[in-house]
Formats: structure tokens, sequence, C-alpha cells
């Protein structure tokens, strides 16, 4: 499991960070005026990005493609969470099942497979 921190303001809090998950610390956000200018609606281009949130941003990207995907498993995940919210409150609305949407032989693996990706 890797950690990300945020809001990592001093050399001690990222100490305390390291402290407590060792060798987990994938990487860490500090203080961005960039991400408060946005919270507060100035859209920024995004080469206004601090150098530390930049090269945070990096990292996570490089850890999620070296990650091995388990495409069967997400897709069924996703039918899933999609079942669980058309019974909860989705085939309220349209007043029909939309469970009905999802295709049965459709296979995520397949399909990306075919795509080459």
């Amino acid at each position: 499991m890797q950690v990300i921190a945020n809001k990592v303001e001093t050399e001690e809090d990222l100490a305390f960070v390291r402290e407590q998950v060792k060798d987990g610390l994938l990487t860490w956000f500090g203080r961005s005026d960039y991400v408060r200018a946005m919270e507060k609606g100035d859209v920024l281009p995004f080469t206004s990005l601090e150098a530390g949130a930049h090269s945070a941003l990096t990292a996570m990207k490089r850890a999620v493609d070296n990650c091995q995907q388990d495409w069967d498993k997400f897709y069924h995940q996703a039918v899933e969470f999609h079942r669980r919210n058309a019974l909860a409150w989705m085939n309220t609305y349209p007043g029909e099942d939309v469970t009905t949407q999802i295709a049965p032989d459709f296979s995520l693996s397949t399909l990306l497979t075919s795509l080459s990706l």
C-alpha cells in the first residue's frame, strides 16, 4: 500500500508522516496557491501549478501506470455498483429497471485487448 499525504506544511509534518507509514509514502502535497485560487473560482493555467505539486502528480501517475490491472474485477465491481444504485434509487427516476442496461456478455478485458490497450 502506498500513501499520499496532503496538506504537509512543514518538515516536521513530513517527518511525522514518514514515521507513521515508513516506506509506504509515495508522495505528498503541501499548501498550494494554485489550488486555493481554483477553490475561489479563479481558473489558472495548469502551468501555474507549483513544482512540488506537479512532481507529486507525476509520481502518482507513474504509480498508477505501473499497476497491474484486473479489468474483469473492475468491470464486475462497476456492474455491482450499478445494480445496487438501481435498486436503491436509480430505478425510480426513469420508472423502469435500469439494470437491463447491463450487457450480460460484455467483457471489458476482451474489449481492451481488441483495442491493444
